[in-house]
């Protein structure tokens, strides 16, 4: 049963909604991964959008998730049961304004895992932020996932400049030669263009299916979050070669997709974009660009990103909790006995959580 002072907030009741979109409001952060509408973008058939929240006058608590039906997946039979994910991204429970008192962590969570375990809420998977000094302590497992990372945009342009690599500031004097110049686009006018450009990457990278996202996606965020988005186009004889979409929190740029077309590497456009990006950002009185993490630890796309930002590695951690140890089981033993069904010998993934969606 949850608290007076904690309720769980579901996106498509709009009055719920509404009062989400007010709480992140007063938010100085404006933290865009615990924005109703970003959250949404990953809500579908078998999953809501939904966040957690507790407001006193000096605790306030903001966690969004997406509330998964596990009826959905083959394996469950008639089993009801539902778990918790975060969105893709930086997220994890936040705190807004003050750090809360011990009292109100501990009530927080006693709160929300006994509506969890009411609802038959098997497990809880959490994607933290890079920044801890808002997130609120997580009294589940928490593991280190990898490093990403994060430019700061605090120094100035010429001593910015002067912290790359000796290769990237080669790369942006390559593409300035060049001819490559930069276009932004804060309405989401020229998506197509960045389309074109970003499923071309896709394919070339072989990347996994969850990237492929929908025209319909880029539409819902063009629609519902103006102001949070802005894209970046690296333009060669009026042809887009190279592109990015950023979002913004209130003092923070993030690199959220993008690609460039392989027959322009020669011309080093992307550098030449993310130097843009970061001056664009530090004009604005952005602190922080986080530009992410690679596919595995120090690949080349990590490295290349390391580039820009040679002492901005951080730690990304994920979390998890089995909420309802019974009901964990279960599903354990119904995967196994569906793959056999299948002809195949099951075997849970380590470290995957949770274990039977592995």
């Amino acid at each position: 049963m949850l608290a007076k002072d904690t309720r769980v907030l579901y996106w498509e009741n709009s009055h719920e909604r509404a009062e989400w979109l007010d709480i992140w409001g007063t938010w100085h952060n404006y933290e865009i991964f615990g924005h109703p509408d970003y959250v949404n973008l990953y809500s579908g058939p078998d999953s809501k959008a939904c966040c957690a929240v507790q407001g006193t006058n000096t605790c306030v608590i903001l966690y969004p998730f997406l509330l998964r039906d596990l009826s959905f997946q083959k394996y469950c039979f008639s089993l009801k049961a539902f778990d918790i994910t975060s969105a893709y991204g930086y997220s994890g429970p936040f705190y807004l304004g003050p750090r809360p008192s011990e009292e109100c962590i501990g009530r927080f969570w006693h709160s929300l895992h006994g509506w969890a375990h009411e609802n038959r809420v098997v497990s809880e998977f959490v994607r933290f932020s890079l920044f801890p000094e808002t997130q609120l302590p997580y009294p589940g497992d928490r593991w280190l996932a990898g490093e990403h990372v994060v430019r700061s945009l605090n120094t100035p342009e010429p001593k910015r400049w002067m912290e790359f690599e000796h290769k990237v500031r080669k790369n942006v004097k390559t593409a300035i030669r060049n001819g490559v110049r930069i276009e932004t686009d804060a309405s989401g006018s020229t998506l197509n263009q960045f389309l074109e450009v970003y499923h071309r990457t896709l394919v070339r990278r072989s990347a996994h299916s969850e990237y492929y996202l929908s025209p319909q996606y880029f539409e819902t965020l063009r629609r519902h979050l103006l102001g949070h988005f802005i894209f970046f186009h690296a333009i060669l004889d009026g042809k887009t070669i190279s592109t990015e979409l950023v979002l913004l929190s209130a003092d923070r740029i993030y690199s959220f997709l993008g690609g460039t077309l392989e027959e322009y590497f020669y011309c080093r456009p992307n550098d030449l974009l993310k130097y843009e990006i970061m001056k664009w950002g530090a004009a604005r009185g952005k602190q922080h660009f986080v530009l992410g993490g690679g596919y595995q630890k120090e690949d080349g796309i990590f490295r290349y990103k390391l580039a820009f930002a040679p002492e901005g590695r951080r730690s990304y951690f994920l979390g998890g909790t089995v909420l309802h140890r019974g009901l964990y089981d279960d599903l354990l033993r119904h995967r196994s006995d569906y793959e056999a069904t299948q002809g195949k010998q099951w075997q849970p993934k380590e470290p995957f959580f949770p274990a039977y969606r592995s």
